[in-house]
């Protein structure tokens, strides 16, 4: 078997009890024999037998109290006399401790002292000689320790060159350091401690990591006072505003980013910034078309590692992906200054936005753009969204109320799926387009159930059914069809459909292509000229870069009348 590392072996530690209790039964063996001759001690007379029993049963609690020094690396001549008169002290101490507690015969206080007294000679001889033993044995590259360094290389210089001593059997692969080496140091740098990660996952033979902190504690010379402090790559950064008013220092340039809470990744795909995620959270790693932007880039998300699920980001998991930058939206759970704290890593707020548009969405927007150095396109997202907003306003504020159907919308998901009863009262795409959303008039804000006697009482000029809870709807149909059919809306045909928007809060591109579908349905004559495929498809590319409509209307996620149980 080969042993890697012998201070830490369990095998050799049971070795050196073993062995041991083989120096004590002899030292004491001795004692007795100096006292009452060989021969006598030959036979092994009771006394004896009793002493040897006791020193075996308290010298394993001894050897916990005092673990040996002998193996390990750091240790001197010193170091191993001290541990041995400590070890053979408390041994001594334990076993007169049990012989005053016992009424057998054994050997006098006199003898027992004068074996430990052996005991001594014999642990400190043998311990020297096994570590002068290990030390050529290291020295010729074995038992080898694999260290790397990390921090200022003028405080490491000093660790690097006592643990370069070959008969410690430390092997340093080299440092990493933010600083620029003089040719004078000549120490081996691995490169800038932002890569210690990724090198420990391409090496693991590396079994030391020694971290000093990054900062000149070291006398000022001219040589050291002619060292840049930082290089020009790392001195490039710079201070944005986040969303809860904090001041981030952050690179010049952010090229790795990690995403934590829902909405932090998809407004950085809407950002384009979809290439620089390195860590996604668990449900990111499962297609979902509800989730369009998880959608077009699952080639890429469904591969990375997993930093976080729901809003709780994986610390250890993060460090080691070594992102320069965590975006976080406030629906995580964990304070930011906290993440920040643990990681190391910036940590930018981002208000995300559980509506269809609204001011924490444009803030968003704004951010990221500041963020990611895309002030462009967020400007270009927030003319084409507010453009929306306006079309859509245009095209629907003058129809006078009286003039509006009554529309209700159900299968609504929120915290998980729902049937006909889930609906949601101020529903964004509703909102957009001023629909007479019945919902809206029952005091309840957001996604909820509610009782269907209440709908089949309204009786709705027009139903919208999510494609979220279409499987609830059909079977609660093959069971209750004359609810269903005593509708105006079933009996009339005037049953549509919502692609699915709300998943991880509001998904804008699926939102805004609902809200043009269904106002094709509501208000024909002032949509009369939109092609909803067309726009939806427009909508799609500005927001995801692709148009995924065609994979949707695969699936049967299509814009389309709805038969109730089909």
């Amino acid at each position: 078997m080969k042993i890697k590392n012998l201070e830490e072996s369990g095998i050799v530690k049971l070795a050196v009890i073993c062995n041991d209790i083989a120096l004590l039964m002899v030292s004491y063996w001795l004692a007795f024999a100096f006292s009452y001759g060989f021969a006598l001690a030959g036979c092994f007379p009771y006394a004896l037998k009793i002493t040897l029993l006791i020193g075996v049963l308290t010298i394993i609690p001894t050897s916990y109290v005092a673990p040996p020094l002998f193996l390990k690396r750091m240790t001197h001549g010193n170091d191993i006399l001290g541990r041995s008169v400590y070890t053979v002290s408390l041994q001594t101490l334990f076993m007169m401790t049990a012989m005053s507690l016992i009424r057998h015969s054994y050997m006098t206080a006199g003898e027992v002292l004068t074996g430990s007294c052996i005991f001594l000679c014999l642990l400190f001889s043998e311990r020297s000689i096994i570590h002068h033993h290990l030390k050529r044995f290291r020295s010729q590259g074995h038992n080898l320790r694999h260290v790397i360094l990390v921090g200022h290389p003028w405080n490491l210089a000093d660790i690097y060159h006592t643990l370069n001593d070959h008969s410690l059997g430390f092997k340093i692969q080299g440092i990493f350091t933010r600083k620029d080496l003089p040719e004078s140091m000549q120490l081996p740098k691995l490169g800038d401690r932002r890569a210690v990660m990724a090198y420990l996952q391409e090496h693991p033979e590396v079994t030391d990591l020694y971290m000093v902190p990054d900062t000149d504690y070291t006398t000022e010379t001219e040589e050291i006072s002619t060292e840049p402090e930082t290089t020009d790559a790392e001195a490039a950064t710079r201070t944005i505003t986040d969303g809860n008013g904090r001041e981030v220092e952050i690179p010049q340039t952010v090229e790795s980013i990690v995403c934590v809470g829902v909405g932090a990744l998809r407004y950085s795909c809407y950002m384009q910034a979809q290439d620089l995620v390195v860590g996604v959270e668990d449900y990111e790693t499962k297609a979902g078309m509800s989730r369009l932007y998880n959608y077009v880039n699952f080639d890429k998300f469904g591969t990375l590692p997993v930093t976080g699920t729901n809003g709780e980001p994986f610390v250890e998991e993060i460090i080691h992906v070594g992102p320069q930058v965590i975006v976080m939206s406030s629906y995580a759970n964990v304070d930011p200054d906290e993440l920040q704290s643990k990681t190391g890593i910036p940590v930018v707020m981002v208000p995300g936005s559980d509506t269809t548009l609204d001011d924490k969405a444009y803030e968003t927007l704004r951010i990221l753009g500041e963020l990611y150095g895309k002030e462009d396109r967020a400007e270009e997202l927030t003319t084409y969204l507010h453009g929306i907003e306006d079309d859509l306003a245009a095209r629907t504020e003058g129809v006078a109320e009286e003039e509006k159907p009554s529309v209700y919308v159900c299968g609504v998901s929120f915290k998980g799926a729902h049937g006909f009863e889930g609906t949601e009262a101020f529903y964004g795409p509703f909102e957009l387009i001023h629909a007479n959303n019945l919902a809206n008039t029952t005091g309840q804000t957001g996604a909820f159930d509610i009782d269907t006697e209440q709908v089949l009482a309204w009786d709705p000029d027009v139903i919208f059914v999510d494609f979220n809870g279409m499987d609830l709807i059909k079977e609660d149909y093959a069971t209750n069809a004359d609810f269903y059919n005593s509708l105006t809306a079933v009996k009339e045909g005037h049953v549509y459909s919502q692609i699915s928007f709300r998943s991880s809060a509001s998904n804008l591109e699926t939102a805004l292509a609902d809200a043009y579908y269904g106002a094709t349905i509501l208000y024909p004559e002032q949509f009369a000229d939109v092609d909803v495929e067309a726009k939806t498809g427009e909508i799609f590319e500005m927001l995801l870069g692709s148009n995924p409509y065609q994979d949707l209307k695969d699936a049967g996620y299509e814009f389309r009348p709805v038969t109730i149980g089909e």
